[in-house]
């Protein structure tokens, strides 16, 4: 899947923060009605027997529809790759926080964006939404001249990651 998010220069992110966009690429009218059809064709697709109809819980850690679709993937494959998913997010994020720590504590607002990128696509992929916005805050912070709540952003994501990480344990326990 492309990337719909590139890096501006500085003064055209600020033309788009003029505009009420939030450093996101415009997406154009095909894309806006490929994403519509995608959505109502999942919508009108019946669900495979024994798998329950995905929800989205309000104020938890996960997205149970990006769970459910992992589960799909799984029946689909016969692989374990809800396992091998949380195996990589478990043992490379620790990593990005070290990086993230040490680019916090150099102002290297570069290196804060790019690894708060990282992180915040590798916690949506895995359904971990509350750690992927936060992520996300950060990686808008570092794109403008002051850094003092990158620490504690990046404490409050550390601390998402330990309650994902639980959630997802117990979730993969289930399936």
């Amino acid at each position: 899947m492309k990337k719909l998010t590139t890096h501006l220069l500085r003064s055209e992110r600020e033309k788009r923060r003029a505009a009420g966009m939030k450093g996101a690429k415009p997406i154009g009218p095909q894309v806006r009605a490929a994403l519509r059809r995608w959505k109502a064709r999942d919508a009108q697709a019946p669900q495979p027997a024994g798998m329950p109809a995905p929800e989205v819980v309000a104020d938890e850690s996960l997205d149970l529809i990006v769970l459910a679709n992992l589960r799909k993937l799984e029946a689909a494959t016969g692989r374990a790759i809800m396992a091998q998913l949380l195996e990589s997010f478990s043992t490379v994020t620790p990593s990005r926080f070290v990086a993230l720590r040490a680019a916090i504590a150099t102002a290297d607002a570069p290196a804060i964006n790019m690894e708060a990128h990282t992180l915040k696509g590798s916690s949506a992929n895995m359904g971990a939404r509350r750690m992927a916005r936060l992520c996300g805050d950060l990686e808008m912070l570092s794109q403008t001249d002051d850094l003092t709540h990158a620490a504690s952003i990046l404490a409050d994501i550390e601390v998402e990651f330990a309650c994902v990480r639980m959630a997802l344990e117990q979730t993969i326990g289930k399936v």
